[in-house]
């Protein structure tokens, strides 16, 4: 019968490699194992995770188009900052989102990348059919013109809104399918450290099958130690960690380095044991020290806890930055007709999503015809609203600073009482400030002021600078909206007033048509009574000189002087009798001189005597004078008496 025949040191030495060949086998294994789960992770969060941020930014992006060319239509020129911000994301945003997406596209599947192909090209085809309308809308002339709005509403809801609706599934599937990815990585890296653990129970039965072997050669020389070492690789072999393994020194020699070296084992085990457990739950926190610098697998699986605990947070801060997206999206839908609902909602449900304790919203009041100032809209504090009156000017306190330089304040360290100075927030002192501009392209539209006990995280600052560009154009917006209701409201009001004027009138026109009936009545029977008195009577007219301006038919008749010959002679020329010249030019306005005097006519011999009467109005106006003298022939009745 063949007999090995080995020293104990051989045989120790012998088995002692074999264990280290194994050990080194499993930490191969597992470097390799663990290097390509990280080599996943960092796929995922440098490829699939960004590609999920990438899509999100692109499905933004095209909604705000939506909106943007949306408000083009409907509203005038005079809406300049929403047609800066259109132009600005077709020409500038719009491109630097597709060069990522193009450039994280070479690591997607060939069905991916075209689906990301068509929304580039669909997109495109939207682009040019705004720059149509944007083209077709640009001046106040545009606007005025109907056919201009018609094509440009045809457009916006028979090609643009379908196309739009088109892309946005067209989109959503791309970020279901990356999703999809991202899941898929995360379950690979958790199914990868399931491996992790059933090889090291491989790794342990492996161990015991070595011990046992070991310690059938060595049974006779060193029985004791290694039946320890024997009994702790058999509880390994089940399954089981040892409790009480003491790895004391028996002999100086390599069984004792052998039985401290799989005490050493036992507990690295452990502890890999109950930290690869920890991790497969969820626990990033576990505390775990590797052996030592070159402790490759300690090392490499505190490398993977980092990585997932970095990924975890960054799913954690991402849901909670989306999540509060959508939320106040929903809460700026909701209230866009009223500036002060959408106040009052808006910082109560900011205030408790950050945590914080107190909160104030300052809005810009740019009245014509004042300066423009900071007036508190809304202040929240302890879930209670509060009601304050405050105004700040440009450049006052720390809220009028941020106004001033649009850009935010994040505040730390606070002395006791300086925010009773510059927030108006109450008497406490918080743990920090926050101020935080609300602009939409370079315009600030207001102030947001959150004060809070517990100090806020870079995220959450970020989330709110987010959010504060949709808030500002929100604002924008319900501002537009009430200043239309306003006029509307006063164009109703001047429509009703001119209603009533206009019937005011229609009445007056009614009774000065009644008057003018009356009026016409009483010319008719007065040019009866004249024509009757010019028909029988001599009629002169005299200027204020007393010289004739015309003469009727009877007076030239009865004169023998024809008119012309009479127009511009002096009353003289026919009344010779200076007492009633004087008379006539000393008469006051509205008085009658009546009396019977001589009228001469072109024979010399023969006169006529006229009863007559003078009668001198005064033109109002210019104050001319005037004389009507109007007589009738009593010669041939005096001449009869």
């Amino acid at each position: 019968m063949f007999k090995i025949k080995a020293s104990i040191y051989k045989s120790i030495l012998g088995g002692f490699l074999l264990l280290v060949l194994v050990l080194s086998a499993n930490a191969g294994y597992k470097v390799w194992k663990i290097k390509q789960n990280n080599a996943g992770l960092r796929e995922a969060v440098e490829v699939t995770n960004n590609s999920v941020i990438a899509l999100k930014d692109l499905a933004l992006l095209f909604s705000k188009s939506k909106m943007l060319i949306t408000n083009w239509v409907y509203t005038n020129v005079d809406n300049v900052e929403d047609r800066k911000l259109l132009k600005s994301l077709t020409r500038e945003d719009y491109q630097l989102i597709k060069e990522d997406l193009n450039e994280l596209a070479l690591h997607w599947d060939e069905e991916q990348l075209k689906g990301l192909q068509t929304v580039f090209a669909a997109f495109d085809k939207i682009l040019l059919k705004q720059k149509v309308i944007m083209n077709n809308l640009m001046t106040y002339e545009d606007y005025q013109n109907i056919e201009n709005i018609n094509q440009a509403l045809r457009t916006l809801n028979t090609e643009l809104n379908p196309e739009f609706e088109l892309v946005d599934l067209n989109l959503k599937e791309l970020q279901r399918v990356q999703n999809e990815k991202l899941n898929h990585r995360m379950i690979n890296i958790q199914e990868a450290n399931k491996s992790m653990e059933d090889s090291e129970l491989i790794f342990a039965l492996i161990i015991s099958l070595g011990g046992f072997f070991g310690a059938y050669l060595l049974a006779r020389s060193v029985s004791r130690p290694v039946k320890k070492v024997s009994r702790a690789i058999d509880s390994l072999s089940k399954g089981e960690l040892p409790e009480g393994y003491e790895d004391k020194d028996y002999l100086h020699n390599e069984i004792n380095v052998m039985t401290k070296a799989v005490g050493r084992l036992i507990k690295n085990l452990k502890m890999t044991s109950h930290f690869a457990e920890n991790i497969g739950k969820g626990n990033y926190d576990t505390q775990f020290e590797a052996s030592g610098h070159n402790d490759i697998l300690g090392q490499s699986l505190l490398e993977m806890r980092n990585n997932l605990k970095m990924v975890g947070q960054d799913a954690e801060m991402r849901s909670w930055t989306n999540e509060g997206i959508a939320k106040f999206s929903d809460i700026l839908r909701k209230n866009s007709q009223s500036l002060q609902d959408l106040s009052d909602d808006l910082l109560s449900h900011l205030v408790k999503y950050l945590g914080a304790n107190q909160g104030s919203l300052f809005l810009v009041d740019d009245f014509e015809g004042s300066d423009p100032k900071l007036e508190l809209a809304a202040c929240y504090a302890w879930e209670k609203k509060k009601y304050l009156d405050q105004k700040v000017s440009l450049g006052e306190g720390l809220v009028g600073q941020v106004w001033l330089e649009k850009e935010h304040i994040f505040l730390t360290d606070i002395p006791k009482g300086y925010i009773n100075i510059t927030s108006g927030l109450g008497t406490s002192t918080p743990g920090c400030i926050l101020i935080m501009p609300l602009k939409v392209n370079d315009q600030v539209f207001g102030v947001l002021e959150i004060a809070s006990f517990k100090e806020l995280k870079t995220y959450e600052v970020e989330f709110v600078a987010r959010i504060s560009e949709s808030i500002a154009s929100t604002v924008s917006n319900v501002k537009i909206n009430e200043k239309t209701q306003r006029l509307l409201e006063a164009s109703t009001e001047l429509t009703e007033q001119l209603q009533a004027q206009e019937e005011e009138m229609r009445q007056n026109m009614e009774e000065l048509e009644a008057t003018q009936e009356e009026m016409q009545r009483n010319i008719h029977e007065k040019e009866g009574w004249a024509l009757i008195i010019n028909q029988t009577n001599v009629v002169l007219n005299l200027d204020q000189a007393l010289k004739i301006k015309s003469a009727n038919m009877q007076a030239t008749e009865l004169s023998g002087f024809a008119e012309h010959e009479l127009i511009g002679k002096d009353l003289k020329f026919l009344i010779d009798d200076e007492n009633v010249l004087k008379k006539i030019e000393f008469m006051a306005p509205n008085e009658v001189v009546t009396g019977t005097w001589k009228f001469k006519t072109q024979n010399d011999d023969h006169s006529l005597l006229l009863k007559s009467s003078v009668a001198l109005q005064q033109n109002l106006i210019n104050g001319e004078k005037n004389y009507i003298l109007m007589g009738s022939d009593v010669t041939n009745i005096t001449v009869a008496l």
